[in-house]
């Protein structure tokens, strides 16, 4: 090596030694005294980015563990006061119990329904103030208008309306009931003791709140004074007995008895059976002989029936999810050919006589959304020209759809003539073509003309010159020469809703040219399309309309035929809404679409208001009742817990919208929903039978239950739900001791290792510190050399 004093390179080496020795000197007291590994970015930057992550996901996964944990004290404050609204319908149901106690006066009954009224309200005031951090738990939500929406929890659909049968003796007792033969329905009975004779006659009644399930064939017996109905009921096999009394005309205190009545109720189907005699005085009839001729004035071959007729379904349960309030209209979307029209009861039909003749109107659609064309209707018209039935034909269109509102334009036939042809506005006639109409014979010459209006030009046959009309023109017409042989034949008496009359008479030219247009211009506006015929079964789409959070949304939902007894849900997730149709009788997919759609279109109103449409959900203003609670560390991970709406009322501020609770309490307070008295519990008075208290009290027993096992499984789902949270909790918590682990081992200081690595760095700087001083005197070697 070459001796030099410029370059120390011993000392440069000893210099980077020390430096080098220096910093991981350093390293290890900063990662001894900070406890991680690592501190910056220099440190280890995969694993840096690897412990970044993972600590993201321990945030977030901690976060939710506290989370869950308001959560399940939600829960808990919701379920205590589910518990104590429980406890009060469990003392309802003893009071009502209480309340069948024969023993009892009708005050002390009446001391019973206040006692369960106060529940009642206590129930709803209970359920307003049960909040968690100014949430309300038992009364939040959006929920059902139960005055403006159709579609609301026991909303009824009818297809059919439901009625006792009794068009043709065929169909039984019905035949000689109300809704039967005009013939008195007299029961031909007679005395069996006394003197002198008893005649009933006799009506039977469908209970309205039955009704809808009461539709089917009855079987009618009698053993003695028993009467026994046999039949099918909510798809279970039933049968029930009533006693039939016996008709005394010598116990009511008089000279003979009218209308001596009784009645037969058959509760368990719905059916009531009143029975009215005329009975003279001193003369008993045996229950036996009144149970024989009843069972005898039903019987057809050899079997006695009472038929009920009917086709609905029932609204069983709206749910409402996040729903914002506002107004959605239903529409149900099969397409085909008109089946049948509604006329509307405002119509003002008919100012003229067109005795036993028919008008035909041609049909256009009014409802912007639709895109049925070409249809025609057959007007049915009476002695005074009223328009009395619509129906299809003979041409039914295409591409309509139900529940679309129609105008139309009425043209009519002759009255005088038999060979008339039909005039529809919006045809043509052709060349040749000829229509008679009053006597006038109108013949096409040339080309197409369109029917289209009032006006017609009229020639006599004469090429050029004015042509004279001799006789008298029929009312209404007038006639005026137009040049070139024409003469332009007016009708003026033009008034909206009005049959026309063709007769009369006519000009006695025995051949008329058609040169011009003829038709009428008689708007009818309001009819709708009840049913299709030849319609598309293959769609079946009812579709929700309505705006949500400012956006026009549309959601269909494919129908499907619901079985009798059967309940079919609808689900418009787009809106929040959900929806439970339960079928008393087997519905076609068709006929619940249609009778949703056209949900109050029999109201007197319908039609009347540009505003008013059919098939409306209503929803009121409410707080989200869908709770979000995020159950992990990524935001798609999350447990949703809805609030309820438990409280009894129907409208105002104690509106529900749990049919169980609501229909308590409307059972309880005896009010429905526009505010009369329904003959429930409420609606007592000491003018009541004892009968009618125990069948209210029965009423109200079994409204209580219901509603009893509707908060249990409420509570039962609040319950399995904490005990989800509580797993989730404990999974989390799992999660987050893993994650903290793995992260501990990339970022955290490994001491044992690290103190090693500390007592090896101060060696070595003290080594490198020495041999630096000793590389330093080094370059002293040479002022030997210069001695």
């Amino acid at each position: 090596m070459t001796t030099v004093i410029n370059t120390n390179l011993a000392s440069l080496f000893a210099q980077n030694s020390l430096s080098n020795a220096q910093n991981n000197l350093a390293t290890s007291v900063q990662r001894l005294s900070s406890g991680l590994r690592i501190n910056s970015a220099k440190d280890d930057a995969a694993g840096l980015a690897i412990a970044q992550n993972m600590q993201s996901q321990i945030n977030g996964t901690n976060q939710s563990i506290n989370n869950l944990s308001d959560a399940t004290n939600l829960l808990q404050t919701a379920d205590s006061s589910l518990s104590t609204i429980q406890d009060m319908l469990l003392k309802m149901k003893q009071l009502a119990v209480q309340g069948y106690d024969g023993s009892l006066n009708s005050t002390q009954k009446a001391d019973i329904v206040t006692q369960m009224q106060d529940l009642n309200n206590e129930i709803n005031a209970t359920a307003q103030r049960t909040q968690f951090n100014g949430i309300n738990l038992l009364t939040s939500g959006s929920s059902i208008d139960a005055v403006n929406s159709d579609l609301k929890t026991g909303a009824t659909l009818v297809n059919t309306q439901v009625a006792v049968l009794g068009a043709t003796a065929l169909q039984g007792l019905g035949y000689y009931s109300t809704a039967g033969s005009a013939v008195p329905a007299n029961l031909g009975d007679s005395a069996s003791t006394g003197i002198g004779a008893v005649n009933s006659t006799f009506k039977i009644n469908i209970d309205p709140t039955m009704q809808n399930q009461t539709p089917g064939n009855y079987t009618l017996t009698s053993n003695g004074a028993n009467l026994t109905l046999t039949g099918t009921i909510n798809g279970l096999s039933s049968s029930q007995t009533v006693v039939v009394g016996n008709v005394d005309g010598g116990n009511q205190g008089g000279p003979g008895v009218t209308n001596f009545h009784q009645n037969l109720n058959f509760s368990n189907f719905g059916i009531n059976i009143d029975t009215y005699s005329t009975v003279s005085a001193g003369t008993v009839e045996q229950g036996q002989t009144l149970a024989t001729a009843l069972v005898a004035k039903g019987t057809n071959s050899g079997v006695s029936t009472i038929q009920v007729a009917g086709q609905t379904g029932t609204i069983s349960d709206v749910r409402l999810s996040g729903t914002a309030p506002g107004t959605y209209s239903m529409t149900y979307d099969n397409l085909g050919a008109i089946g049948s029209v509604g006329l509307p009861t405002s119509l003002a039909t008919g100012a003229t006589t067109v005795a036993g003749n028919t008008a035909y109107v041609t049909v256009s659609d009014s409802t912007a959304s639709s895109t049925g064309a070409g249809g025609s209707l057959t007007a049915t018209l009476d002695g005074s020209g009223n328009i009395t039935a619509l129906t299809a034909g003979p041409n039914g269109g295409s591409l309509y759809k139900a529940g679309d509102v129609l105008s139309t334009l009425v043209a009519g036939a002759t009255a005088t003539t038999t060979a008339t042809d039909t005039i529809t506005i919006g045809s043509t006639l052709t060349v040749g073509q000829t229509l008679s109409i009053g006597g006038l014979t109108v013949t096409a010459t040339g080309g197409t003309a369109t029917i289209a209006s009032i006006t017609t030009a009229l020639q006599t046959g004469a090429t050029s010159g004015n042509a004279a009309i001799t006789g008298t023109l029929a009312a209404g017409y007038t006639a005026t020469t137009s040049g070139a042989g024409n003469v332009l034949l007016t009708y003026t008496a033009n008034k909206v809703g009005s049959a026309i009359q063709l007769g009369g008479t006519n000009p006695t030219a025995a051949s008329h040219v058609y040169t011009g247009t003829f038709g009428f211009a008689n708007a009818l506006s309001g009819m709708n399309v009840a049913t299709l015929g030849a319609q598309s079964t293959a769609t079946n789409l009812l579709t929700l309309s309505g705006t949500v959070n400012g956006v026009a949304t549309k959601q269909s939902v494919q129908l499907q035929t619901n079985n009798a007894n059967n309940t079919e849900t609808i689900n418009f997730a787009s809106f929040g809404v959900s929806f439970d149709v339960k079928s008393n009788q087997t519905q076609q997919a068709n006929d619940i679409g249609f009778a949703l759609a056209n949900l109050n279109s029999a109201s007197s109103t319908y039609g009347t208001t540009s505003n008013y449409v059919p098939g409306q959900i209503v929803v009121g203003q409410g707080n989200n009742s869908n709770l979000q609670f995020q159950s992990g560390a990524n935001s798609s991970a999350f447990i949703g817990i809805n609030t309820l709406n438990v409280q009894t009322g129907t409208t105002g501020s104690t509106a529900g919208t749990s049919g169980a609770m609501m229909a308590m309490g409307t059972d309880i307070t005896g009010m429905n929903a526009t505010g009369s008295a329904t003959g429930t519990l409420g609606a007592m008075t000491s003018n009541n039978t004892i009968s009618d208290w125990q069948t209210a009290f029965q009423n109200a027993a079994a409204a209580v239950d219901k509603a009893v096992d509707y908060i249990s499984t409420q509570r039962a789902t609040y319950g399995s739900q904490m005990n989800r949270l509580s797993y989730i909790s404990t999974n989390l918590t799992t999660q987050s001791t893993n994650l903290q682990t793995s992260k501990s081992s990339i970022t955290d200081t490994n001491f044992a290792s690290e103190t090693a690595n500390l007592t090896k760095g101060q060696i070595m700087q003290q080594a490198a510190t020495a041999m630096l001083a000793q590389a330093n005197q080094m370059p002293n070697v040479i002022l030997s050399l210069l001695k």
